[in-house]
């Protein structure tokens, strides 16, 4: 049954929608960064006013915010990344008829129930929200903005984070009866490893 939970933990972390979906908002925050860009590069063209200085204002905190937002997307995609691999090798141990449990593998064990949440930075988006989103005068780079907001990373937030909970929450009775913590910080070890392996073929 363990066993069975750890290759839905691996679908679940790395399943096709939830990475396509953090895949896709990496590419729209490029997308509207590379825009807010080229509209602060056109108004340096312009005359200074004190609307074209506003929503200069208003670019450039937009784009320190999606480069937080992209920087914290990475982060979570390389660690989800080393939490899979660890929960392959614990199904690789758990397969061999030989193996035998050494105190180096705390850490894997101690990894499965573990996930990282995403929330974007959207302090700048919220003040142009209340305020108007028409102060950013490219048709098109408005659009891509609002719409990166209020649904690519709302939609990052709620499905990729629901997921991840709901999968913790279903594993946890279930590794709960098979591990205990260990002495070292996110460390856990099997309470019978050998139990462990002969459940996974019941």
């Amino acid at each position: 049954m363990p066993i069975k939970f750890c290759k839905y933990k691996i679908k679940g972390a790395n399943s096709p929608k939830v990475k396509k979906l953090l895949l896709f908002a990496i590419a729209e925050v490029i997308l509207v960064m590379l825009g807010i860009l080229l509209a602060l590069e056109v108004d340096n063209w312009k005359e200074s006013k004190k609307m074209i200085n506003a929503e200069k204002t208003i670019l450039t905190g937009l784009h320190n915010d999606l480069s937080q937002n992209l920087s914290k997307i990475k982060s979570i995609i390389r660690r989800d990344s080393f939490r899979v691999a660890g929960n392959q090798k614990i199904i690789a141990l758990l397969k061999d008829p030989h193996s035998t449990y050494q105190s180096k593998f705390d850490t894997l064990f101690g990894q499965i129930l573990a996930y990282d949440v995403f929330f974007s930075q959207r302090l700048t988006y919220e003040s142009i929200d209340n305020n108007g989103i028409m102060v950013i005068r490219n048709d098109q780079l408005r659009t891509k903005t609002a719409y990166l907001y209020d649904y690519i990373l709302k939609e990052l937030e709620q499905q990729g984070n629901s997921s991840k909970q709901l999968l913790a929450m279903q594993s946890a009775a279930v590794l709960t009866r098979y591990l205990e913590t260990g002495n070292n910080v996110g460390s856990r070890f099997p309470n019978d490893f050998q139990r462990l392996k002969k459940s996974r073929n019941s």
